[in-house]
């Protein structure tokens, strides 16, 4: 499953979702890879994990050490120090995990693509320029993940797919890698 999470109406917070949407308007991916944008995290997701072997989600992380837009490849546990949570009452991604755990429905394994947020603000529709400007990267090393798992996918005709995508996936690697 390629999984997005984020509030795009909290600025950078809305990378994930920015990502899956550019992803599925650039690429054909077989139908039995799930696609889904779950917006803010919350346990209402778990019912999505069921069957979910391997999990791949886009997300935005903060106060990782790295200048923004840096894109890094995470496990879970390792994203949960970098979070965007926004009240005391967020969900974040490892807590949805481990309560998917308790309920026999926590895919095999996990891996966050992040991008490391410039801007927080609340009711702000665009992402900072430095994450939009990695938002090709950062869909790179989605595809890449998914062609570790034997996901093949293929541009769809017509697409205009940024040169920095095909540049990214030749040539860069996330960090950590």
């Amino acid at each position: 499953m390629l999984m997005a999470v984020g509030n795009p109406t909290v600025e950078d917070d809305g990378v994930g979702p920015a990502c899956l949407a550019r992803l599925m308007a650039w690429f054909d991916f077989p139908c039995e890879l799930r696609c889904v944008d779950e917006g803010d995290l919350g346990l209402g997701m778990l019912g999505d994990l069921i069957d979910v072997r391997e999990l791949i989600v886009l997300d935005a992380a903060k106060d990782t050490g790295h200048p923004p837009g840096t894109v890094l490849i995470m496990t879970p546990e390792e994203m949960a120090a970098s979070a965007v949570l926004h009240t005391a009452h967020d969900s974040a991604l490892i807590d949805v995990l481990r309560a998917a755990e308790l309920t026999d429905r926590a895919p095999e394994t996990t891996v966050v693509v992040a991008v490391q947020v410039a801007s927080l603000r609340e009711w702000v529709l665009e992402l900072s320029s430095e994450v939009e400007a990695a938002v090709p990267v950062a869909c790179a090393a989605a595809l890449d993940q998914l062609r570790r798992r034997g996901v093949d996918f293929s541009p769809k005709p017509g697409a205009d797919i940024p040169a920095e995508l095909f540049d990214a996936l030749e040539n860069f690697a996330p960090q950590p890698e």
